[in-house]
């Protein structure tokens, strides 16, 4: 039974909904508490607390995983599950000294990133001012590799959010090992928040309004944008651009983006994710240009909210938009192609743009976040099952 089932979340990453990678554990944590299940969580703050978070620390990147080891050596008797963010738990049972199920949980492919992001590496290399973060930046690599590829290696159960990590893991980190394929959802509240706050199907194609969800960074498109945007512009001089959540100042972003393009961009760096479905009520189309994403919530918001959303075809936004009528993927790095299907959205007629939107609320209803909580429960029963019965056999 559930209610039998004690876990324990462990996530370097703190526990702010304002950060994508948080909200599905949280969403996940928020279940699971309201079917009984008795939940904690140990996460940044919980290892170091803010009177020791100085500038260096968080600079140099913080060995959370020995304290996190230090919390479960203390306290691994409480629990029957422990459920840890890739490469935050590397060390073995023994070491820990737990004997329950030891899950190991992707947000996203680590390894990939080493070779998804080495071209804007090869960029940034030439940029004096970014000689020492990149340096900092290949130092933490080579030590989350070796935390990353630990916690595989020795966790009972991982859980992944694509396919084609699930794919890679097996033949490439983690052989032989479980790997599960469990996406996030959202809650029928969320979703009904988004279908309140839309607004008419004629304004929102008058008002042609491309909106992105994400971090500034390379890796997230950052660079493709100035060419998007002016390619978009030059089909559709009216369209407009929304930028949410960026992580970055205005100034940086308008900055990246060069005067002429930033004129018709706006950028709100920060934003509470209860207001997100009033921010996406007006526009017309979503973008997303990433070239690495482990599954790509904002992707998930986007559509429903009802907007088509045209994205690079890479895992995550794959699992989303591989069977998407109309609006196929686009190769990473394509922009042109990229920009001429947001045209396309943007001159849609008003059947056609119903058609997207109806399809984009039917692509976001398979992924649910009860059904999410109910196989990861399933999951861990098994695993469990596993274990006694193993136990059991000496």
């Amino acid at each position: 039974m559930a209610e039998d089932l004690r876990v324990l979340f462990v996530n370097h990453m703190g526990w702010n909904p304002r950060l994508g990678g948080a909200r599905p554990q949280l969403d996940l944590l928020r279940d699971m508490a309201e079917r009984g299940v008795s939940v904690e969580r140990f996460g940044f703050a919980d290892a170091f607390g803010e009177h020791r978070r100085s500038r260096l620390r968080e600079w140099l990147g913080p060995d959370f995983q020995f304290e996190a080891r230090r919390f479960v050596r203390a306290h691994a008797k409480r629990f029957d599950v422990i459920d840890a963010h890739q490469g935050n738990l590397p060390f073995g049972k023994s070491e820990l000294g737990f004997s329950g199920l030891l899950v190991t949980r992707s947000a996203g492919p680590f390894i990939w990133l080493r070779e998804v992001t080495s071209r804007f590496e090869r960029t940034e290399r030439r940029r004096a001012r970014q000689r020492l973060s990149h340096a900092r930046n290949l130092w933490l690599r080579s030590r989350w590799t070796k935390y990353y590829a630990g916690s595989l290696q020795h966790c009972d159960l991982i859980l992944v959010q694509n396919r084609a990590e699930a794919d890679y893991v097996g033949r490439t980190l983690a052989p032989g090992q479980r790997c599960l394929v469990i996406p996030p959802g959202l809650t029928d509240t969320r979703r009904a928040q988004f279908a309140a706050a839309a607004s008419p199907l004629r304004e929102k194609l008058r008002r042609a309004t491309v909106v992105c969800i994400t971090r500034w960074s390379p890796e997230k498109g950052s660079r493709d944008w100035p060419a998007i945007v002016r390619r978009v512009r030059e089909a559709v001089p009216s369209a407009k651009f929304l930028f949410l959540g960026t992580g970055s100042s205005v100034e940086d972003v308008e900055r990246d983006l060069g005067p002429e393009i930033s004129k018709s961009v706006q950028i709100v760096p920060s934003f509470d994710p209860d207001d997100l479905p009033e921010l996406l009520s007006g526009a017309t189309v979503g973008a997303f240009p990433s070239y690495m994403e482990g599954f790509g919530l904002a992707v998930l918001e986007m559509l429903a909210a009802g907007l088509p959303v045209v994205a690079y075809d890479v895992p995550g936004p794959r699992e989303m938009l591989g069977d998407y009528p109309g609006i196929p993927l686009v190769f990473p790095g394509a922009v042109d192609m990229f920009s001429s299907l947001l045209v396309r959205v943007l001159q849609a007629s008003n059947d056609s743009y119903d058609a997207f939107g109806q399809c984009s609320r039917l692509a976001a209803s398979r992924f649910d976040s009860v059904t999410s909580t109910l196989r990861t429960l399933n999951a861990y029963r098994e695993g469990l099952a596993t274990l006694s019965a193993g136990a059991g056999e000496h």
